[in-house]
């Protein structure tokens, strides 16, 4: 609406808004009137169904077990850099395994506290660029899902991840929000988000790529530039320190030694081809998309095998 006679500009806001809140049908409107209730039902929900299904004990995987022995040694000897998997993770949960030992229930606690933190960094990402029954709908669905939840009182790195993504998000949306801004601070801390996430899981490299192409699609290129190169500022440093101080390999060489073996299991087995990796693409794509997105949806049970 454009107020052109300054009669019509002295129309208050909340008329406005009134009149936008009448013509918006359904859950929509609902969402907007009780944006804030909505909210704090997502954030209590997540605290209660978090801690109602807790578990105190180590899961049936490694990595989880992997990751506390690498805070415990971390903590222990300042020199036993973890390289097995991305190393932020462990060196986190070292700070509190420093100070109260290895108390199990207590680190696991930690991602009760990145989860809920993740629903409000995605709310205020969110809030404003998105109908607020979508933001709404994912942001219920994070809180009662039995995936998310089951993260909630593990030491895998899933729940920390989705916390700085959401950081991530919230820092992408602050620097579009005002189109006028050049170099910002926001742009600083999204370069250092994307250096904390691609130390947290060796996967999140995709990230990168992710920002430019999402940065490119808006004709951000400068933006982007400046963004690319306060990773770098971030990143190159860290493994120069990490070079002289540990001495230690690139934090992909292990993992990337796993993917490319026929049998990440057994290294006899040697090196897979180019239509290995083809026909793993092709499974991994139908276990995923095919099956483990429509029993994390809730639409099949977690036995299903199709």
């Amino acid at each position: 609406m454009v107020l052109t006679s300054k009669k019509k500009s002295s129309v208050s806001i909340s008329k406005i808004e009134k009149g936008t809140l009448d013509a918006v049908p359904g859950f929509e409107k609902f969402a907007v009137k009780h944006e804030k209730i909505l909210f704090w039902v997502s954030l209590c929900l997540a605290f209660v169904l978090s801690v109602m299904l807790f578990d105190v004990k180590m899961s049936e995987g490694n990595d989880d077990s992997d990751y506390i022995e690498g805070a415990f040694k971390f903590s222990k000897d300042f020199k036993s850099y973890y390289n097995v998997k991305a190393p932020l993770y462990p060196m986190l949960l070292s700070i509190p395994v420093s100070i109260w030992g290895m108390n199990v229930p207590l680190l696991k606690s930690f991602s009760i506290v990145f989860n809920l933190l993740q629903i409000v960094l995605l709310y205020y990402s969110f809030r404003k660029v998105i109908p607020l029954s979508i933001l709404f709908a994912v942001l219920l669905f994070i809180a009662t899902n039995s995936y998310f939840l089951y993260f909630s009182s593990q030491t895998y790195t899933e729940a920390f991840f989705c916390f700085l993504q959401a950081l991530l998000f919230l820092f992408i949306y602050k620097s579009i929000a005002d189109p006028k801004k050049g170099f910002s601070k926001e742009l600083v801390w999204i370069g250092f988000t994307l250096f904390l996430l691609t130390l947290t899981k060796n996967i999140s490299i995709g990230a990168i790529l992710a920002v430019s192409i999402f940065y490119l699609l808006i004709r951000k290129y400068k933006t982007l530039l400046y963004v690319l190169g306060t990773f770098l500022l971030f990143r190159i440093p860290f493994e120069i320190t990490k070079s002289m101080i540990w001495g230690t390999t690139s934090q992909f060489s292990n993992q990337y030694q796993i993917l490319i073996q026929k049998d990440p299991y057994n290294a006899a087995k040697g090196v897979d081809h180019f239509w290995g990796f083809m026909g793993r693409l092709s499974d991994n794509t139908m276990i995923y998309i095919g099956k483990r997105f429509y029993q994390i949806t809730g639409l099949v049970s977690d036995d299903t095998t199709t």
